[in-house]
């Protein structure tokens, strides 16, 4: 048993570099378009299933053959909240072979530094129980998922979003006895905290239009407007201010027609939301940020991107304070003398800090893609997690300034 203690201790020691190797891994390879349309507390729950179901995986490396232990019940819950909203049994199931599947690789990889054969019965034990905890583990996951989807389709507002899930699917299906025309224009909302499903209820009742409201979560609801003429993001905007309701976490979509703009404008919204959630209480427009959404669904690739670019600054002493001055210079529109008013410093200093800039290698030439990267670095700092503990803390800079880059619109 030396080298199988041996082996639990590092990998217990190594316990977060495991989570978050297999939290990139599944980012990368498991069902991409789920996290568009999944909502944060759905997200939540399965990075806690997955810690779980890790944390299950050592303690039957520590503890050794024949021990079954207890399945986590945060592997439970994930399993029932998937059910709720209508993610495939397949995938949850395929969700937890695939974090079993990485934690063996991490085993066999400690198993080899510790000098023990591939052959050896101590490693055969090690896998026989694993293999028998991935058994019970989904089998209690089938049981909850099975049994929470039964309840689910006892309730109408459950049956109405597998109508609309199947519509946003591909069918061509009818809304009409849910007071909803899907042959007119559409524009899709998300409300992304209860704060914003509130006010996307008093949104729909000023603007005289057809509503459809679907509630995914607790805290995320889904709507489309309706009407014979186009429904814009400045309507919105307009109605929501009148109402007192312009600081509010909504992701809005484009203006779009007949059963395919039904979907298309969702697809707009849910991309705007992946945004929307690290810039809390602003409407954010899928128009705004359509060049900044793909990236922030593959966390690797944006980290490499920010590096790539903006790396270069903090190999000097006061690279914050240059990324700050690039942030405003292209906000400015490359406006030194604007840049200067705003950072509260003199024209040439922004000029020495630009030099600075092109000096450490920041490709000047290259303006169209820094925009974007600096306010991917932005929207990186500012996690849902911090956005949910204090709203202002992942507020864009100047959101309250009556510039035109902090007016209850979503600033480029």
């Amino acid at each position: 048993m030396g080298r199988v203690s041996e082996i639990a201790g590092r990998l217990r020691a190594r316990r977060p570099e495991i989570e978050h190797t297999i939290s990139e891994r599944l980012g990368a390879t498991f069902d991409p378009g789920l996290t568009l349309e999944a909502p944060t507390e759905y997200l939540d729950a399965q990075r806690a299933a997955l810690a779980a179901i890790v944390e299950y995986g050592l303690g039957g490396v520590e503890q050794g053959d024949g021990w079954e232990g207890q399945v986590p019940s945060a592997a439970v819950a994930h399993a029932r909240y998937a059910a709720r909203l209508g993610v495939p049994h397949e995938t949850v199931l395929r969700h937890c072979v695939a974090v079993h599947t990485q934690l063996e690789d991490h085993v066999m990889e400690e198993a080899e530094s510790a000098g023990l054969p591939g052959h050896s019965a101590a490693l055969r034990g090690i896998h026989t129980t694993q293999g028998l905890m991935l058994g019970h583990l989904i089998a209690a996951i089938a049981d909850a998922y099975a049994k929470e989807e039964r309840l689910a389709r006892r309730s109408p507002e459950q049956r109405r979003l597998d109508r609309v899930r199947r519509l946003l699917a591909g069918e061509r299906l009818s809304m009409a006895d849910h007071g909803y025309e899907l042959g007119t224009w559409h524009l899709a909302v998300i409300a992304i905290d209860e704060e914003a499903t509130q006010a996307l209820r008093k949104l729909t009742g000023h603007l005289a239009r057809y509503a459809l409201h679907v509630r995914v979560s607790e805290r995320t609801t889904w709507a489309w407007l309706g009407g014979p003429r186009r429904l814009t993001f400045a309507d919105v905007t307009r109605v929501l201010s009148a109402l007192a309701c312009s600081r509010v976490s909504l992701a809005v979509g484009e203006p779009a027609s007949g059963f395919d703009g039904f979907r298309l404008t969702h697809r707009q919204a849910q991309a705007a939301a992946t945004v929307a959630l690290r810039q809390p209480r602003i409407p954010t427009r899928f128009a705004d940020v359509a060049l900044l959404a793909p990236w922030l669904k593959d966390d690797g690739m944006a980290r490499s991107l920010v590096e790539m670019y903006l790396s270069p600054l903090d190999q000097a002493g006061d690279g914050s304070v240059l990324r700050e001055t690039l942030r405003e210079y292209i906000a400015a529109e490359r406006n030194a003398s604007a840049a200067a008013a705003a950072l509260g410093v003199d024209r040439g200093t922004v000029g020495k800090r630009l030099q600075a800039i092109r000096h450490l290698g920041c490709p000047m030439d290259r303006m169209a893609e820094l925009e974007v990267i600096t306010r991917l670095a932005e929207l990186r700092e500012a996690s849902p997690q911090e956005a949910d503990k204090d709203p202002r803390a992942a507020r864009p800079r100047g959101a309250d300034q009556p510039n035109g880059r902090g007016n209850g619109q979503t600033p480029l």
